[in-house]
């Protein structure tokens, strides 16, 4: 099979650099269009985050500042996600793109391969099990479950 559109996770963590190594070999071996992706918080789950003491009498001021720390998180994603994708590019893949979307991490992932037409999916995983799968939930594990194509799991190898 040959890939023409991989989609790749990034949140930022040294964890999600385990996968950046898989996309540069196989974006260059296939000469594939890549597509990173950063899923970051709404601004409905940041004004979740703030005290409820500060949203009372004061929702327009909390949504206006929720607002502005989605933005920031937005352009902080962007400039990280440049590095990343030079890295990419370098090795040869024929294109990178770079995109933010607000959401629910799982969904997002998904949505975004089924409209960017992407034909493999690569993120990284903790390889969670157990417990700590079922208190925490899996990204990982929505995506293999509701993905639209082919979906490489890359773990740390700590």
């Amino acid at each position: 099979m040959q890939y023409q559109h991989i989609l790749v996770t990034h949140d930022g963590s040294e964890l999600a650099e385990t996968a950046i190594a898989h996309v540069e070999a196989i974006s260059a071996a296939f000469g594939s269009r890549v597509t990173v992706l950063r899923v970051i918080e709404t601004v409905g789950e940041v004004m979740m985050h703030m005290a409820p003491t500060a949203m009372e009498g004061q929702g327009a001021v909390v949504a206006d500042l929720a607002e502005d720390v989605v933005e920031a998180e937005r352009d902080v994603a962007a400039k990280e996600l440049e590095g990343v994708a030079a890295s990419i590019r370098a090795a040869g893949a024929k294109q990178v793109d770079i995109v933010v979307e607000e959401g629910s991490p799982g969904q997002t992932i998904v949505d975004t391969a089924v409209r960017e037409g992407c034909d493999l999916i690569v993120m990284a995983t903790h390889g969670r099990s157990g417990l700590k799968r079922a208190v925490l939930g899996s990204v990982a594990d929505h995506v293999l479950h509701a993905a639209p194509c082919p979906v490489l799991l890359c773990r740390s190898t700590d």
